[in-house]
């Protein structure tokens, strides 16, 4: 806001002040700042940080502004109206996979896109936020089952993921030959960000010797941004 003395003479000692009128449980913010003089014609300019949690619903904030003079020539009371607006969430989702047991990069099979034991294999996911609301600090978490060994890190750091808006992560394993569990390998997909409450967990099944959807043809879902 701008606070002008627009008389003849010198304001002395001008606080100003600004609060929230009937405080919400959700927003919160205050404005106290001191000005020893101001001259004829002088104007200042101050600033107010206003902060939303995640929880706010849908409504109207007041804030009511004072401007304090020492003797007593203060200016009127100015209250604004703001409109407040509730969290458009996210929606995090695993939206498609694919492997490569070709013999380049960290992979080695027989191209067939199949997972064989004594293999290598390079996946390929795709996570999207199908959501309507940004998805801040998005990170990715991925378990495989017992006895699968993994090659490369399992942990990725993904950034903000807007409406739409996707990244893909590149996991490779190795199958062992001895290998005696199940044909069906569980992956556990952990997708999280950083309100934690908006995160899922995907349990990724991959059968043995059963074709997968190569990598080359692995791409991001498609849907209508409002």
């Amino acid at each position: 806001l701008t606070i002008s003395n627009l008389g003849p003479g010198k304001a002395y000692g001008v606080s100003v002040n600004g609060f929230l009128k009937d405080l919400p449980q959700h927003v919160h913010g205050s404005l106290s700042e001191f000005i020893k003089i101001m001259e004829p014609g002088q104007s200042e300019n101050a600033h107010m940080a206003l902060t939303a949690d995640e929880f706010l619903e849908d409504g109207t904030l007041t804030v009511r502004f004072e401007v304090i003079e020492k003797y007593d020539r203060s200016a009127q009371p100015v209250e604004m109206s703001i409109d407040t607006r509730k969290l458009i969430p996210p929606n995090l989702r695993l939206t498609d996979i694919g492997i490569d047991d070709d013999k380049e990069g960290l992979s080695w099979g027989d191209s067939n896109r199949k997972i064989d034991k004594g293999e290598s294999i390079e996946m390929k996911a795709i996570i999207q936020n199908r959501g309507q609301g940004k998805a801040s600090k998005v990170e990715v978490m991925i378990t495989p089952p017992f006895e699968i060994q993994p090659l490369t890190g399992r942990y990725f750091e993904l950034g903000d993921l807007g409406a739409g808006e996707y990244q893909s992560i590149e996991f490779a394993f190795s199958v062992p030959t001895t290998y005696s569990g199940k044909d069906s390998l569980s992956f556990h997909i952990k997708i999280s960000e950083f309100r934690k409450r908006y995160g899922i967990d995907e349990t990724l099944n991959l059968v043995l010797n059963r074709a997968v959807k190569s990598v080359a043809s692995v791409e991001p879902e498609k849907f209508i941004i409002k």
